[in-house]
């Protein structure tokens, strides 16, 4: 698993090898923290990768791009919303 804080999220890369040794498919995570607690957003991601890391970078890379498409570019966090499968943290 690889974390990254990018504009006051946490994105979550993660991987899981698929049989067959067919390669991997990417698993992207993004959490908000606030006064309440933690709210989790998995966003799934098409593909399959040669490498455990080119997955986890795949799913960083759309982790930056979800959340610049939520925030816009003025960068409010207020106006977040990813309406995805959320997941418990």
């Amino acid at each position: 698993m690889i974390s990254e804080k990018y504009r006051g999220l946490l994105i979550e890369a993660r991987a899981n090898e698929l049989q067959y040794d067919i390669g991997w498919s990417p698993i992207l995570i993004i959490e908000k923290h606030d006064g309440n607690g933690v709210s989790a957003t998995e966003i799934p991601i098409r593909g399959i990768y040669p490498t455990r890391a080119a997955a986890m970078n795949a799913a960083l890379g759309q982790g930056r791009k979800e959340i610049d498409g939520a925030l816009g570019a003025e960068g409010s966090k207020s106006t977040l919303c990813i309406s995805r499968k959320d997941v418990a943290p």
